[in-house]
């Protein structure tokens, strides 16, 4: 069965490892834990992410997807023999993730939403400022603070302003 490499990376990791003989160590709602199925591991530090189909080692600082991993597994950079280690489980019990459309829209590049801009009185932001040798004073007259949304989490900065404008 030919399976494309966009439907390869969509293959859930939880599915897939379990396919091929690796059960978490604990399981919760927003991920899976095990020990890493590519090094020796006492403690599990191997995480799966339920709603990203992504794996982060939490010893290494390693992440990545389906295909990332099948290279750690296989210790190979061979992508084709990635693949094909990858579709020898490949059948109708793994299940292929649909985007939601969340998913989608947190993509999208440079979404900026609730975007805020005010003088600049953050504490931290001065103390930054001043920590990179930038008088208050001059940071105050020609800096703006910024608050701005990506995705679902929320943000602060320093902006200065451009000539049309904008931060």
């Amino acid at each position: 069965m030919a399976v494309n490499f966009g439907e390869i990376k969509r293959i859930d990791i939880i599915g897939y490892l379990e396919k091929i003989g690796i059960r978490p160590v604990r399981n919760y709602q927003t991920y899976a834990l095990y020990h890493a199925p590519y090094r020796e591991d006492r403690h599990p530090s191997f995480k799966v992410s339920r709603k990203k189909n992504r794996w982060y080692d939490l010893a290494t600082m390693q992440s990545g997807d389906i295909i990332d991993l099948g290279k750690m597994m296989y210790n190979t950079n061979d992508i084709m023999e990635v693949i094909r280690h990858i579709q020898n489980y490949t059948t109708a019990e793994l299940v292929i993730r649909e985007r939601i459309p969340s998913e989608l829209q947190d993509e999208r590049a440079g979404t900026f939403r609730d975007v805020t801009v005010k003088p600049l009185t953050n504490d931290k932001l001065l103390s930054y400022l001043g920590s990179r040798g930038i008088d208050s004073s001059v940071a105050v007259e020609f800096c703006r603070e910024i608050h701005f949304s990506l995705g679902h989490r929320h943000y602060y900065g320093i902006g200065f302003g451009n000539v049309l404008g904008g931060y």
